[in-house]
C-alpha cells in the first residue's frame, strides 16, 4: 500500500488505487509516515497551537480499530484536522468525508463576543433559498447545542481555546457532511425566538463524493496540490489565498495573474496560528 499524506502543498493519493481491505501493517506504516511527513514538511507548523509530537499517541487507538480503506481515510482526515487549517487536505474522500471549507460550503461563520455569527451566504446555495442571511447567530445544528459540536470536532494536540482553531471548526461543522443533511437552529436579527431550518444533504459545490474521488489534479510536471481544490488556480490578489503561501503556488504554477480573485464568499484571509 503506498502512502497518502498531506501537507500545505503535497499530497499523495494513492489510496484510490488500493483495495478495500490492506494489512494492519499498511495502515500502521502509512500512518507513521504522514505524522514523519508533516513534521518535517509541513511549513506552518510553528504557527501553530498543535503539539504535533503528541499526535502518535493520541491517535494510537484509533490505529489499532482501523480495518479498512474507507476507515483510515477518516482517520487520517481527522488527523489532518489537528492543524486546524483548511488548506491541509487529502486527495481523496468517501461518501461521509466532511466537504471542504470554502469551496464546499454555503455559510461563512465566526465567534463574535461568545456567539456563533453567520457573516456570509453563498449566492444560489439551498442555504440562501432558506432564507438565512448574514448576521444570523447558529444556535444548535442537529440538536446540539454549536458551542459543544464545534468543541467535538476539534482536535487532541491543542486547546479548545484557540481561537484560530475555533473559527475553523465553526466553519467546518457548518459545512457538514457530503451525505447529511443539516438541521440548524437559527436566531435572527431583532428576534428572540429561534427557527429551526433543514438544509439537503446533497453537494452543491466543489467536487461531490460518490466513491473516493479526487478533489484537485495536478498540472502536468507539478505534485498534486492540496490547496483550495476549485479553482485548481488563483488569482495573484485572491483573498483565499494565504500572504505565506503565494510564494509557493507562484512557483507551483497555481496563481494565475490574469485570474478574477474568489467571489462567492466574503474577501477573508484565513487566520493562520
Amino acid at each position: 500500500m503506498r502512502h497518502i499524506f498531506a501537507t500545505a502543498l503535497a499530497v499523495a493519493g494513492a489510496l484510490l488505487a488500493t483495495p478495500e481491505r490492506a494489512a494492519k501493517d499498511d495502515f500502521e506504516k502509512d500512518f507513521e509516515f504522514l505524522c514523519q511527513e508533516i513534521a518535517s514538511t509541513y511549513a506552518y507548523l510553528d504557527a501553530k497551537a498543535t503539539s504535533w509530537a503528541d499526535v502518535p499517541r493520541l491517535y494510537a487507538a484509533d490505529l489499532r480499530r482501523v480495518a479498512t480503506r474507507e476507515e483510515f481515510i477518516g482517520l487520517l482526515e481527522r488527523v489532518l484536522d489537528e492543524l486546524y487549517d483548511p488548506h491541509a487536505q487529502l486527495t481523496v474522500n468517501t461518501p461521509s468525508s466532511p466537504r471542504l471549507v470554502p469551496s464546499g460550503t454555503d455559510l461563512w461563520a465566526e465567534w463574535s463576543g461568545g456567539r456563533a455569527v453567520i457573516t456570509e451566504v453563498r449566492a444560489g446555495s439551498d442555504a440562501q433559498r432558506a432564507g438565512i442571511v448574514p448576521g444570523t447567530v447558529v444556535v444548535a445544528i442537529d440538536g446540539t447545542p454549536i458551542s459543544d459540536a464545534v468543541d467535538s470536532r476539534m482536535g487532541r494536540a491543542y486547546a479548545h481555546t484557540v481561537a484560530a482553531a475555533r473559527d475553523w471548526s465553526l466553519r467546518a461543522v457548518l459545512a457538514g457532511r457530503h451525505d447529511t443533511r443539516r438541521l440548524l437552529e437559527l436566531l435572527e436579527e431583532d428576534t428572540t425566538r429561534p427557527r429551526t431550518v433543514e438544509l439537503p444533504a446533497r453537494d452543491q459545490f466543489g467536487t461531490a463524493a460518490a466513491t473516493a474521488v479526487i478533489h484537485s489534479q495536478p498540472r502536468p510536471g507539478t505534485r498534486a496540490i492540496a490547496a483550495e481544490p476549485l479553482p485548481l488556480h488563483f488569482a495573484r490578489d485572491d483573498p483565499f489565498l494565504h500572504p505565506r503561501r503565494r510564494v509557493d503556488y507562484e512557483r507551483s504554477g497555481l496563481v494565475d495573474p490574469g485570474r478574477k480573485p474568489s467571489a462567492h464568499l466574503s474577501p477573508v484571509v484565513p487566520r493562520h496560528g
